[in-house]
């Protein structure tokens, strides 16, 4: 377990300095090593990075798969706003992969997690990836009326920036150009 977790934490690393390729040779063995033992939140995040390392490869499937299996273990754990974070990462995925309406069930899916965590962070960032899941599917009113409540939370919570690229994504889908560039 020892050596899966210091192998996610290299990946990791490596991800963030742009070497994929270590990042997935290495992320493969943690994920191997961390699976021998208990489910755990390290197991978890392990999968969530191999999901998002699956989604930049351009296998969102896969991405689906782990993440998905990430949320189930996390969730089981009590870490709701970990389950959450994996969740909005199935919605990201199936963007590529699945028809609106999946992608409408996983954002609410992800959405009532975070919920459940109570943890503003996930909250805001759910309910912003509703908002723009709705205005892509056809239903930018409803995404504009979820975002009336992300506000006051964005700002509490610092994801001022994030709100702000949701609500100008929702506005544009809207056709109201002129105030998503304000």
């Amino acid at each position: 377990i020892v050596e899966g977790s210091a192998r996610h934490q290299l990946s990791d690393q490596l991800y963030g300095a742009g070497d994929i390729a270590g990042a997935s040779e290495h992320l493969h063995l943690a994920v191997a090593l961390l699976e021998r033992g208990p489910e755990s939140i390290g197991q978890a995040r392990a999968l969530t990075s191999a999901g998002r390392l699956h989604r930049v490869l351009g296998r969102p499937t896969e991405s689906v798969t782990l993440n998905t299996r990430s949320a189930r273990i996390l969730e089981r754990m009590g870490d709701l706003a970990g389950a959450a974070q994996a969740l909005d990462a199935v919605t990201r995925a199936l963007i590529d992969v699945r028809g609106a309406a999946d992608v409408v069930t996983s954002a609410a899916s992800a959405l009532a997690m975070a919920r459940r965590s109570g943890r503003p962070v996930p909250i805001v960032r759910s309910l912003c990836r509703m908002a723009v899941v709705l205005a892509d599917s056809g239903r930018g009113a409803e995404g504009l009326a979820i975002l009336d409540e992300a506000a006051p939370l964005a700002a509490a919570a610092d994801m001022t920036s994030t709100y702000l690229d949701a609500r100008s994504t929702t506005l544009e889908a809207v056709g109201r150009v002129a105030e998503a560039l304000e």
